[in-house]
């Protein structure tokens, strides 16, 4: 019995393409995508029937080709007499369910009503559902109308050796977005470009890899999926500017010159406040003015504006509307924060920083949890950035984030030991014409096949015969 377990687990992870793991790897050397399979197989080998699975964004991190192996597990669930509950914003994900249930019509306080209910078709056919429109392809997240050249500056990463990657060279030409796309691509990333870009010619070694850039005073800004440290402390107008704008703001008004109060003891005294709040228990505090216990960043920037107020120019309430955080309320605790949430408000702090058109960014996987319209709005932030002269460097398998990118390099083709070399690299068209790139040949149907034949494919999909069984929705 034992070794049928056993035996099946295995079996579970060389379907989901993670043959390549050694069982004695420590679990902290695991990327997300590997450790939710790893998770997932203990449930494949118990052959359990009649389980209700509640599962959280199963596709995150993962390939197309991985994410088309998991859901072909799902279903497996799913014929063994179980019902699997995904709740997720994957295409591919939503188009196999069975059950499709569209929650709206926005976020936050503008949404929590089920707008649309159904197999994906009726939902499709829905004009009020969101989701239907870009599922159908009535919405689209559109190609860009030309892909930019870059600069005679470029980032070089010479010799990258950690884990399984075999002595890459990439070259990053400065001042274009670029997306990266494979299971080795955070340890690229990680190990060697994010110490950061000094002045020309400048040279930073990190671990096994070597990154020089011919381009003087550029700054480095990595901002990772993981959200802060989730403290009741922490709230989106503190990881934001708003907090520190506010106090520099108050410390130079003339009663508080006159009471020789400053920006260091309006933050002490928050910290005593705190601390106190720590040993007595939590306590929200309704605003004497609005009566909210915590505005909007819609309000907060629409008051900072009418007021004239400093923060109206450089704090985050505004730069959060853009990113699609208009209904965050800024005094509410992070541990009330989605994971896409969190990675916004870290984006919104970027843009109401002063722009200087010599920042690299790197973003590993900002598409966590977003819907289709939010990846829209993500993919214009970038694109506002790149337009000042700022260069982004992507970490992402969102297949409507590569499309937008002006470069992609895709690394693999397998992930472990059958991987860590440079597949394909230029263009989205030239990566998706490129033979042996499993991300080319998904790129192929997107750059190159006309919106109202993608439509049609998702059509087709949907109405593809399905097994009998427990609902998977």
């Amino acid at each position: 019995m034992i070794l049928k377990e056993i035996r099946e687990r295995l079996e579970f992870l060389a379907r989901v393409g993670l043959e390549y793991l050694s069982l004695d790897r420590p679990s902290a050397t695991l990327s997300g995508g590997e450790g939710q399979r790893i998770r997932l197989a203990t449930q494949i080998g118990s052959g359990l029937s009649g389980v209700l699975y509640i599962l959280d964004e199963p596709s995150i991190g993962l390939h197309q080709r991985d994410n088309a192996r998991l859901l072909a597990t799902l279903e497996r669930l799913r014929d063994l007499g179980n019902t699997v509950l995904v709740v997720e914003h994957d295409r591919d994900t939503i188009l196999a369910a069975d059950h499709l249930i569209d929650m709206g019509p926005g976020a936050g306080v503008h949404g929590g009503e089920v707008v649309a209910a159904g197999t994906p078709q009726a939902v499709m056919a829905n004009p009020h559902s969101l989701t239907g429109r870009y599922l159908s392809g009535e919405l689209e997240i559109p190609l860009p109308p030309q892909r930019r050249t870059g600069r005679q500056w470029s980032l070089v990463l010479r010799g990258a050796r950690e884990h399984n990657l075999r002595n890459v060279t990439l070259e990053v030409p400065l001042a274009r977005e670029r997306a990266r796309s494979s299971s080795t691509r955070s340890t690229a990333r990680s190990r060697s470009t994010s110490p950061g870009v000094a002045s020309a010619p400048a040279t930073t070694t990190s671990s096994s890899a070597t990154s020089s850039s011919t381009r003087s005073s550029t700054s480095t800004r990595r901002r990772s999926a993981a959200p802060h440290a989730p403290t009741r402390r922490r709230t989106p107008a503190s990881s934001s500017t708003s907090v520190s704008s506010s106090r520099s703001s108050r410390s130079r008004a003339p009663a508080a010159t006159t009471r020789v109060a400053s920006r260091s003891t309006s933050k002490a005294g928050g910290a005593r406040r705190v601390a106190a709040t720590a040993c007595c228990g939590s306590r929200c505090t309704s605003c004497p003015t609005c009566s909210s216990p915590a505005r909007s960043a819609a309000a907060a920037a629409t008051r900072a504006r009418r007021s004239r107020s400093a923060i109206a120019g450089r704090a985050s309430p505004r730069s959060s509307t853009s990113v699609g955080l208009d209904y965050i309320r800024l005094g509410q605790p992070a541990t009330t924060l989605s994971g896409g949430e969190a990675q916004r408000i870290k984006l919104a702090r970027e843009l109401a920083r002063r722009a200087t058109g010599k920042t690299l960014y790197i973003l590993d996987e900002p598409t966590t949890g977003l819907h289709f319209e939010d990846v829209r709005r993500l993919i214009g932030v970038l694109e506002r950035l790149t337009n000042q002269g700022n260069t982004i460097v992507v970490i992402e398998h969102n297949l409507d984030v590569i499309k937008c990118a002006d470069r992609v390099v895709d690394l693999g083709p397998e992930g472990g030991a059958g991987g860590g070399r440079i597949v394909a690299a230029g263009t989205p068209e030239e990566v998706a014409k490129t033979p042996g790139s499993h991300t080319g040949a998904f790129l192929h149907r997107i750059v190159t096949v006309p919106a109202d034949r993608v439509a049609q494919q998702a059509a087709e999909r949907v109405s593809a015969p399905k097994s009998s069984g427990g609902a998977m929705g």
